[in-house]
């Protein structure tokens, strides 16, 4: 009960539905985050883009529930880690570069099936991880889903098959 008053008036932007009052500390943190990114944005749950670029956003919060959401930019963050429970059901758009990324889960690309642009350049991932994207890729069948990410210094683009992207000058 105490949790749930604390969600009502220090996060006055989210709806006490979006947050459990079960989560902890830090994933209320992580809501804050989110929330203050959002607050000038009236009815962003019902969007069907969200542009939120460069707004310090920590984390993108476990359960995130936006089924109409098409495309979610979220470059020049300080994201670390993607959820693997989101509800993005439409999302076609997805661009995390220039984050704090160290690895990204391929099984997130089964919950996202009409995902056709990834954008994790500029991160930190492994040339594991970029493979693991690639197979997983090819596993599920999606060949019109494009994997732009960076492996150890290098940017790579991904649609078939990985192969150089554009260098930024």
């Amino acid at each position: 009960m105490l949790m749930l008053i604390y969600l009502l008036v220090i996060t006055p932007f989210c709806k006490a539905a979006d947050v459990p009052d079960n989560k902890g500390k830090e994933e209320i943190e992580n809501w804050e985050s989110w929330n203050q990114a959002v607050a000038d944005i009236p009815d962003w749950q019902q969007a069907e883009e969200l542009l939120l670029s460069e707004r310090d956003i920590l984390t993108i919060p476990e359960n995130l529930d936006l089924p109409d959401i098409e495309m979610l930019d979220l470059r020049k963050n300080s994201i670390v880690a993607i959820p693997d429970n989101l509800k993005l059901p439409k999302l076609k758009y997805l661009y995390l570069s220039k984050n704090h990324i160290e690895s990204f889960d391929a099984r997130i690309l089964e919950k996202l099936p009409n995902l056709r642009i990834l954008d994790l350049s500029k991160n930190s991932l492994t040339q594991e991880n970029v493979d693991q994207l690639k197979n997983k890729a090819n596993e599920i069948g999606r060949p019109g889903l494009m994997i732009i990410a960076d492996k150890i210094g290098e940017q790579h683009s991904y649609s078939g098959s990985i192969k150089p992207a554009k260098k930024e000058r």
